[in-house]
């Protein structure tokens, strides 16, 4: 039968006095009292509460899809889904970088003796195709991979030029 009366081997929390500066654990422990951390305010209370059933939740998920072990989708090696685009013939490339010849060729030199002039538009005329970015220090041919959306600040006869101009070439 159970007592009413609360004794000194109750299980419950006892509310201790303040530790003061110089005393010990020991002497605490010796008295009968157990220091008890500080309460916290009630919505960091409820955070940490939130955080843990956060926590328990998200290890039960994890249980059952460690259980439960559904087979990945087979692999066919072909889409199921349509395409986005019909398929445009694309350049092959045959290393790192390969750069698309014929219309677009760089060695043409322009019949006027400046190494570079300033885009029209935001883009590179014609006889001057190698757009250089003052910023980078960095020049694209036409066929590079970012050539398309570069915005030059120089554009170039010839990489030659660009080069001489202090610039290093795309690496892709």
């Amino acid at each position: 039968m159970r007592s009413s009366s609360n004794s000194s081997c109750s299980l419950g929390r006892q509310k201790s006095t303040s530790i003061r500066p110089g005393s010990s654990w020991a002497g605490s422990v010796a008295s009968g009292t157990v220091p008890v951390m500080p309460a916290l305010p009630a919505p960091l209370h409820q955070l940490v509460r939130v955080l843990r059933i956060g926590a328990l939740l998200g290890a039960a998920v994890g249980i059952v899809r460690a259980l439960r072990g559904s087979a990945p989708p087979p692999v066919t090696g072909q889409a199921t889904w349509p395409p986005l685009v019909a398929d445009v013939a694309r350049p092959t490339r045959s290393g790192p970088v390969q750069f698309v010849e014929g219309e677009h060729s760089v060695e043409a030199a322009p019949e006027s003796d400046a190494r570079w002039v300033d885009p029209i538009d935001g883009e590179c005329p014609a006889s001057y195709p190698v757009k250089g970015n003052a910023g980078s220090m960095i020049f694209h041919v036409p066929g590079g991979m970012s050539y398309e959306r570069t915005v030059p600040e120089r554009c170039y006869a010839t990489e030659a030029d660009a080069e001489a101009d202090g610039f290093r070439k795309a690496k892709r």
